[in-house]
């Protein structure tokens, strides 16, 4: 086994701080941008908050506007729709009444019957400061549990990705819609962060090599498993789905394997799962919170029409899950979605046709779990509860993918230059979206989204509304955060082409994968045909051999 530290990093606790303000400063950037209920249900979360913050915990499942919900006793000025305009899309966020202070009164709120801990977490601004300094020290409390989380992963990708693939496969999965939810008040994005911490932490653990110390990635999977579970109720079918796939294969060997490589840990880690999916059920049947009766849409499908209408979402679905502005209104040009799709896709694409049997099995896993049960829930209800499905649903389960074909491609196809210059070209390509769509989408907040686009249209810095803190400020949070991160991330990365691979950083291959001409006896080169063998082919099949 390599004696080679994991440790890649002279000050990781200084990497770990510029990390978690890069990302703070990107998701924070939303936080500032937003009007109130700017983002989808935000206002429904703020009243939630604000009520767990108040002690009131488990309140008495009621129905509010036909829908499930609860009352919550909550300063009187968080009840400050937008209605008037997050349905109209050519007016802007002006007509809406600001937040302010108030008595404590009862209000209705349709995130009510949700899981306390996030909120816990966030509300507290809310009950001490009221109007705008509680909602904004409230956002960017949700922005930084989400940026602890991932710079967490950036920091044990910096360790234990072979070659640094895996922070371009991190760079992928932290879209700009995670950013956005991530900067408002909302549950859905301390989740997609965990299912992004969970795989970064858990697919070295589970899949590759014990070497080193590997207690951060036991704590960050622990955490990881917690979070994942509680915050929404698909939680336990996105954590099984994950945990499952890195699990592959399931076998008796496979199961010494890890008993040996983890012992205690591996338990206790169990142990957190068990607990953790059970009380989340407990609460989803105290709670009721799969009531999910709602006003009757306007039209009845039957099955096959259910189907093929659900289906013939998915582009939409997978362009939410890059960004959409607002409450969903608010659209890029559609080659930056071409862009991000493709380059998260080809990482998965490469893994199927490079990886083992076990490896197509695990990717398939997350994709019948994450995307297409996910479907055929929303098809089976949609006669109950319309169509309510958005991508940024299935992302704390989708996030496995990239992440996990960035893990294959990087230890069975690409050297660690090609490596670097895949992460580079994720760095270049993606990460300037996130600037794209909120400048996009503060144009439509502060006028509404121009008739004709033009030029003078696109100025963020003209129309009748403007952010609390002016329009330069999230622009200038955004800019700063991208810049350190594309920084931290391509420095990270070319680390690891001056170092020389560790030579046991391969996944546990399954027997079953091991063609028969790997595992019979080596045979003696033909002295008088001899090809000459590429470097990282070589390289890979001593490695498998091995």
């Amino acid at each position: 086994m390599s004696t080679i530290s994991p440790s890649r990093t002279a000050r990781p606790r200084a990497l770990w701080v510029l990390s978690f303000l890069a990302f703070f400063l990107v998701f924070g950037a939303w936080s500032v941008a937003a009007p109130y209920d700017g983002t989808p249900d935000e206002m429904q979360h703020m009243i939630r908050a604000a009520g767990v913050a108040g002690g009131q915990i488990a309140p008495e499942p009621v129905r509010v506007k036909g829908q499930s919900g609860t009352i919550q006793n909550v300063p009187a000025g968080l009840n400050a729709s937008g209605i008037c305009w997050t349905s109209k899309p050519l007016k802007s966020a002006e007509c809406a009444p600001q937040p302010s202070s108030g008595p404590l009164v009862d209000t209705p709120t349709l995130a009510g019957r949700y899981h306390p801990l996030y909120y816990a977490a966030v509300g507290w601004p809310l009950r001490i400061w009221d109007g705008w300094a509680g909602i904004l020290v409230a956002r960017l409390m949700s922005a930084a549990l989400s940026a602890a989380l991932l710079s967490w992963a950036f920091m044990i990708l910096t360790r234990w990705s072979r070659f640094g693939l895996m922070l371009g496969g991190l760079v992928a999965v932290s879209t700009p819609m995670l950013a956005q939810i991530a900067g408002a008040v909302n549950p859905n994005g301390l989740e997609i962060s965990a299912g992004i911490a969970l795989a970064a932490a858990g697919i070295p653990l589970l899949m590759g090599p014990r070497r080193g110390d590997t207690r951060q990635l036991y704590w960050l999977v622990g955490i990881s498993i917690v979070l994942l579970a509680s915050l929404r109720s698909m939680g336990p079918l996105f954590l099984g789905t994950g945990l499952l796939a890195m699990l592959l294969p399931v076998t008796r060997r496979r199961a010494k394997e890890l008993l040996a490589n983890h012992g205690r840990p591996i338990r206790v880690l169990s142990v957190i799962t068990v607990v953790s999916v059970a009380l989340a059920a407990a609460w989803i049947v105290l709670m009721n919170t799969g009531d999910l009766t709602s006003p009757p849409p306007k039209e009845h499908l039957s099955g096959g029409q259910a189907v093929i209408k659900v289906f013939a979402q998915w582009g939409q679905l997978l362009q939410e899950m890059v960004g959409y502005g607002g409450w969903l209104d608010t659209a890029i040009p559609p080659p930056f979605y071409w862009i991000w799709l493709t380059i998260a896709a080809s990482l998965v694409v490469f893994a199927l046709v490079v990886g083992t049997r076990a490896d197509r099995w695990r990717i398939l896993v997350i994709a019948i779990g994450g995307a297409l049960i996910p479907t055929i829930l929303q098809a089976i209800n949609i006669n109950i509860v319309g169509y309510i499905t958005q991508g940024r649903y299935m992302l704390p389960a989708i996030v496995f993918l990239p992440l996990l074909g960035a893990f294959i491609v990087e230890q069975r196809l690409l050297t660690a230059r090609q490596s670097h210059s895949f992460t580079k070209l994720c760095v270049v390509a993606m990460l300037p979206i996130h600037l794209v769509l909120l400048w996009y989408t503060m144009v439509r907040w502060q006028r509404g989204i121009p008739r004709t686009p033009t030029l003078h249209a696109l100025d963020p810095f003209w129309g009748p509304w403007h952010p609390v803190l002016g329009s330069l400020t999230p622009l200038l949070a955004m800019s700063a955060g991208l810049l350190l991160l594309g920084g931290l991330v391509l420095w990270a990365s070319a680390r690891t082409v001056a170092r020389p691979a560790p030579a046991d950083a391969t996944e546990v291959i399954d027997v079953a994968d091991v063609p028969a001409d790997l595992t019979a006896p080596e045979k003696p080169a033909d002295p008088i045909v001899s090809a000459p063998e590429s470097p990282r082919f070589g390289e890979l099949q001593n490695v498998r051999s091995a």
